[in-house]
């Protein structure tokens, strides 16, 4: 009896381990299963749970939301990860309470919701008109008190949820690009992403098959009109799509961070044409918010001084004023480089940013380029006048050489020259030209007066 009672006992206990390791098992696969299906820091869906959640609609009209937490990045910087991750969690919480629907969290900062579709789509600006207000506000996280904002894309139809959620981030694309609270998707919208995916993909292609040119133009002593400047331009040659305006694709270039290797070329190119010519006039390249970010501008100029020979005292570099905007410290050095190079600073487009007076003090500047939509506007708007003229009476007063844009005609030339404007830049002077047809202008006119080249 003893012995078959030690049997027994033997056998309820591996029956328990058994039991045990089974019941563990099943946990731990369900752990998984679960982690597979959703987001471990939000409890949401996670993308492919959406997906999978979405498929028992069948082929039912569907909508998915796409709902972005603007600045995220920024205040995980700023304030860590935790009180991000908490944000994150409060904000899936609020939208998991609204009505039913599925809820995921498929991006860094982005919450989708989905749901069988009843509606059209007006309905849908209603719904997301009233998450973003009900997910908005203000949040306690972790003793801190975090302002929350959300932009909204959103798409209907009877495909998948992967299609649908595609579609959303397009329409969640141009709501960024366009500052709006929501945009709906549209076939337009996915023409123009892989119009602007075929053109990154050209331009990356451009320089090596020679389609990109830079042009000059003229900038003159307003006083003579003698020509004693030129701006480098840049043009693009595309051989499916013709002549591509800047405007097109230098924010592009911006975006994908392309215009590192633009802005170099584009400077070397112009120094080489400048070194080239039998004159002594300026040469004026523009320097990108984004180049002064991602790249070292006074090793890049003075590469292409010492590759093109010409002298640092004959290069402006202009950096829009916009580039200030986000404070002058790391500015600052960079000015103050390039000035040890020897080379000229102007601030471009002055006029168009906040014009804040601390940094026209705090920074080793040459030159204010004032921005051409004032210039064009002179004559029609009194107000206009007084403020092109008091920009020109500030340069004087600093010390610092005038640059009006957007001249087109004889009476804004006389006008900006007796308010003692230094130098204009226009149609009315001369058009962005090829370097062969700048090289014959300025040939033709000669080595600028020491005066004009120095703009005293």
């Amino acid at each position: 009896i003893f012995h078959a009672g030690i049997v027994v006992l033997l056998v309820l206990a591996v029956a328990d381990e058994a039991s045990v390791q089974y019941r563990g098992r099943v946990a731990a696969l369900r752990r998984l299963t679960y982690l597979a299906r959703h987001d471990q820091t939000t409890g949401a869906l996670s993308r492919a749970g959406l997906i999978e959640a979405a498929a028992q609609w069948g082929g039912l009209p569907k909508a998915v939301i796409l709902l972005r937490v603007e600045r995220l990045n920024l205040l995980r910087a700023s304030l860590g990860h935790e009180v991000s991750d908490g944000l994150l969690r409060a904000v899936a919480q609020r939208l998991m309470a609204q009505a039913p629907r599925l809820v995921g969290y498929v991006a860094d900062d982005t919450f989708a919701c989905a749901y069988p579709l009843r509606d059209d789509n007006g309905v849908l600006d209603d719904a997301c008109r009233e998450l973003a207000a009900k997910l908005s506000g203000i949040y306690d996280i972790i003793g801190h008190r975090i302002h929350v904002e959300l932009s909204c894309g959103f798409s209907t139809g009877v495909v998948g949820a992967d299609v649908l959620l595609s579609q959303a981030e397009t329409a969640l694309l141009h709501a960024g690009a366009e500052r709006a609270a929501f945009v709906g998707y549209s076939p337009a919208d996915q023409q123009r992403l892989e119009e602007r995916r075929r053109l990154d993909l050209d331009l990356r292609r451009a320089i090596e098959d020679r389609q990109l040119e830079v042009v000059f133009q003229p900038q003159v002593d307003l006083q003579d009109r003698a020509i004693v400047g030129a701006e480098a331009l840049l043009r693009w040659h595309h051989p499916e799509l013709g002549l591509i305006s800047p405007a097109s694709f230098i924010p592009l270039a911006e975006e994908t961070g392309l215009i590192v290797d633009l802005g170099r070329w584009i400077l070397e190119e112009a120094c080489r044409h400048a070194a080239s010519w039998n004159w002594d006039g300026r040469m004026s390249v523009n320097v990108s918010p984004v180049q002064l970010h991602l790249s070292d501008v006074p090793a890049v100029v003075a590469a292409a001084l010492a590759i093109s020979g010409l002298s640092p005292s004959r290069l402006d570099i202009e950096i829009t004023e916009s580039s200030l905007v986000s404070g002058t410290g790391s500015v600052t050095g960079t000015f103050a480089a390039l000035k040890r190079l020897g080379v000229d600073v102007a601030l471009d487009d002055f006029g168009t940013g906040y014009s804040s007076l601390s940094y026209l003090k705090d920074l080793p500047f040459d030159k204010l380029k004032i921005d051409q939509s004032f210039v064009r506007a002179m004559g029609d708007d009194a107000a206009g006048d007084v403020i092109v003229a008091s920009i020109v009476s500030l340069g004087r007063s600093l010390g610092k050489t005038t640059v009006a844009e957007g001249i087109e005609d004889e009476a804004a030339a006389l006008a900006l020259t007796a308010m003692g404007c230094t130098i204009g830049q226009g149609y009315y002077f001369g058009r962005p030209v090829a370097a062969s047809t700048m090289r014959s202008l300025v040939e033709k006119t000669g080595a600028p007066r020491e005066r004009a080249v120095n703009g005293a």
